[in-house]
């Protein structure tokens, strides 16, 4: 029952780990979740190394790596969005400079006033 319930588990996990990783910025991920998820395999993996059930180990080993790719990848992807530097675009049609943070909002400038309001998407 247990193998059944490590092989199982690890196709469940595989998909979302990898759209983690191959999204260039993933959206709809819960750290929460993923961190609930770490703490339950290592739980899982715990039990089953004192019980010395190897299947419940693998369970709890693939679980934890898994929730420990996707946790990198959220913290890798905020690290680098706020790190990301400001860039400031020229607007020919209206004339106006309009900044753009290291979130992606838009904002437009006005010269020796700075950010005025926010620019309409």
């Amino acid at each position: 029952m247990a193998v059944a319930l490590s092989v199982t588990y690890a196709v469940q996990l595989v998909p979302s780990v990898w759209a983690a990783w191959r999204a260039r910025c993933p959206s709809g991920v819960a750290p929460a979740a993923w961190t609930l998820r770490l703490i339950q395999s290592v739980l899982w993996g715990v039990y089953g190394y004192m019980r010395h059930d190897q299947p419940l180990l693998v369970l709890g080993v693939i679980g934890s790596v898994a929730s420990v790719a996707v946790l990198a990848r959220l913290f890798l992807i905020r690290t680098r969005v706020a790190l990301a530097p400001a860039t400031v675009v020229e607007l020919s049609s209206a004339g106006k400079r309009v900044g753009i943070d290291r979130y992606g909002h838009g904002y437009e400038y006005e010269r020796g006033v700075g950010r005025v309001e926010r620019a309409a998407a």
